[in-house]
């Protein structure tokens, strides 16, 4: 039987200013496949987010698998972002951007749980997993790109 409990697919889908980046990996956190692609910052919200699931098709495509094998699907995002609620509230770099329930539009689409993040905390969740910050406390992340931010850890935590 192949399914979400058996296979442990983890997408995740890095949304910026000029690029979307979707990857697969396994359960272990073995990367399986890798997609770049250009966004256009003027484009709509269902433009973008379309965009950013032709990219994890694509990536889930190059794994062998599709939407229904996975076990989690997470974003980033550049900016103001209420985790607990799935909701995108606001970006200086895509500005159309107030208040979207981003989680949930994504739900409708692939069928499957997804979990939204800022950009920033994303990657020191994925350096304290699996990088660089796996075995401190405390770091300090700075992204630089289309925009500026950051991240901090503290206590093994991540500070939003």
């Amino acid at each position: 039987m192949i399914g979400s409990a058996v296979q442990g697919l983890r997408l995740g889908v890095d949304v910026g200013g000029t690029t979307i980046t979707a990857l697969v990996t396994g359960r272990d956190g073995r990367m399986l496949a890798l997609e770049n692609g250009k966004v256009e910052a003027r484009r709509s919200v269902p433009g973008i987010l379309d965009n950013a699931l032709t990219l994890a098709a694509r990536a889930l495509s190059t794994a062998g698998s599709g939407f229904r094998e996975l076990s989690v699907a997470g974003f980033a995002l550049p900016g103001e972002v209420d985790t607990e609620h799935g909701i995108f509230r606001a970006s200086p770099i895509l500005p159309e951007w107030r208040n979207v329930p981003v989680a949930d539009l994504l739900e409708q689409k692939i069928g499957r749980p997804v979990a939204i993040e800022n950009d920033a905390n994303a990657a020191l969740l994925g350096e304290r997993f699996h990088g660089t910050a796996r075995d401190v406390e405390s770091a300090l992340l700075i992204t630089i790109g289309t925009g500026v931010g950051g991240a901090l850890l503290c206590r093994g935590e991540v500070i939003s």
